[in-house]
């Protein structure tokens, strides 16, 4: 009985560590986001924003932790080549519905006085 026990709990505990968790699972996935080494005014501020990707609802959440104006986001698929565009007022949470296509995204967030902020998340 015991030879039997052993060999189940054996079993389960191989096929659990086979078990892969992608982002289809409906986990929220988190944006990297840095600030764009490219600032033609070669500022560094502290990161106003934050956020992640939540597959279950298909939106984008943001956080500013601080007012930052209107900002304008771009979101680019570099695996199926689709992008859109939208404005948002960077005030506390805002959410972004989102076409939720498997890939690599990268996001760029222009701000006001030519500061840019470039995120990436994979689905």
């Amino acid at each position: 009985m015991q030879h039997l026990l052993l060999s189940f709990l054996v079993s389960v505990a191989l096929v659990a560590t086979t078990i892969t968790v992608d982002s289809s699972d409906g986990d929220p996935i988190e944006i990297v986001i840095t600030q764009n080494q490219n600032d033609p005014n070669g500022n560094r501020s502290p990161m106003p924003i934050s956020g992640y990707v939540d597959t279950a609802t298909s939106a984008v959440y943001l956080f500013f932790s601080s007012p930052c104006g209107m900002v304008n986001i771009t979101f680019s698929n570099l695996s199926t080549g689709d992008s859109f565009g939208t404005a948002v007022n960077g005030m506390g949470t805002v959410i972004i519905p989102i076409s939720i296509n498997a890939g690599f995204w990268t996001v760029t967030f222009s701000l006001r006085d030519n500061i840019v902020y470039y995120g990436e998340f994979q689905i």
